[in-house]
């Protein structure tokens, strides 16, 4: 989604900044601490903290001056396609804002969102790779903690449309299929005309290889890592294949059960499948359900076991 719509007169596309998550949330969070419960708690807290000189609406203005400064210098210092700063589209591309739905509504009710729905399977099989090379310091390494996170994700940018943020859902499957309708309808949400055409340029620019070799990046960088990143590539493994299904080849019987467990019933709700037979027939399920529980006892009677054993050991 990132490639489709940067790289494009009028639009500028960072790297993700983690803006809402890393700085502008905790920022939120400290100024609702120091503000919970009512009067009574904060005489008791001896009126400390920063509500003590700003009020909420001033506090709101000051954060987003920050918010605006860096949109600011996002237009102004990297243009790209031809922008200058004015009327410029900022397409910000960064997965853990799917978690701050309540900080961009409370800073930035304007912003539109795009919420780009994936398969859970291919997700979580996209993360445990990651996981075992480049992602290796923060992707889920296993198939049920990476059913955690898709879950949590999904769930977490639906509720920009809850609070009112300007909301949009795109599966991935339909971008990879070159759908023209669906990119001209999400362009027209950005506030960006575009015909037929122009979408089909878009897609071909946009394919998988032009990205992966490099060819197509549209992706700018200043700052501080401005001199330093002017051949960026992205790490060893960062690209796989683009493609939907892979997990139906690589995972055994348990990976689909450890899926189901946490991400079954929103991949049904999502329409991906239309029940939870696809991990396993119930024959199996109930196998491997009853070995997950021997495994538990016979864990926990070698604990116990263990235990006596020190308690007997330390005896004179």
């Amino acid at each position: 989604m990132q490639a489709l719509l940067g790289g494009q007169p009028g639009v500028v596309t960072p790297q993700e900044t983690d803006l809402f998550t890393r700085y502008i949330g905790p920022l939120h969070e400290a100024w609702r601490w120091q503000l919970r419960g009512g009067p009574e708690d904060w005489s008791r807290r001896r009126f400390k903290g920063l509500p003590g000189m700003l009020t909420t609406d001033e506090f709101t203005t000051m954060v987003r001056t920050m918010i605006d400064g860096v949109l600011a210098t996002v237009t102004t210092g990297n243009p790209v396609g031809g922008s200058t700063g004015d009327e410029v589209v900022i397409v910000e591309k960064s997965p853990s804002h799917s978690l701050s739905a309540e900080v961009v509504a409370a800073y930035v009710p304007e912003a539109r969102v795009i919420h780009v729905v994936r398969d859970g399977r291919d997700v979580a099989a996209s993360l445990t790779a990651a996981a075992a090379g480049w992602g290796s310091g923060w992707a889920p390494s296993t198939v049920d903690g990476a059913a955690r996170a898709w879950v949590e994700h999904v769930c977490g940018a639906r509720q920009y449309a809850e609070l009112g943020v300007a909301y949009r859902e795109v599966r991935y499957e339909t971008l990879a299929a070159k759908d023209v309708g669906a990119l001209r309808d999400l362009l027209a949400f950005c506030g960006l005309e575009a015909d037929d055409q122009d979408c089909i340029r878009r897609y071909e620019t946009a394919r998988f290889e032009a990205m992966a070799s490099g060819e197509h990046d549209p992706v700018a960088i200043g700052g501080e890592f401005a001199s330093h990143a002017q051949d960026r590539v992205e790490p060893e493994g960062f690209f796989r294949q683009g493609g939907s299904g892979g997990w139906r080849a690589d995972w055994s019987t348990a990976d689909r059960l450890a899926f189901d467990a946490v991400g079954g019933e929103l991949l049904v709700d999502l329409g991906y499948e239309d029940g939870r037979g696809w991990a396993a027939d119930e024959r199996w399920a109930r196998s491997l359900r009853a070995d997950a529980a021997v495994r538990r006892a016979i864990g926990g009677v070698a604990r116990r076991i263990g235990r006596f054993g020190e308690r007997i050991a330390r005896r004179p």
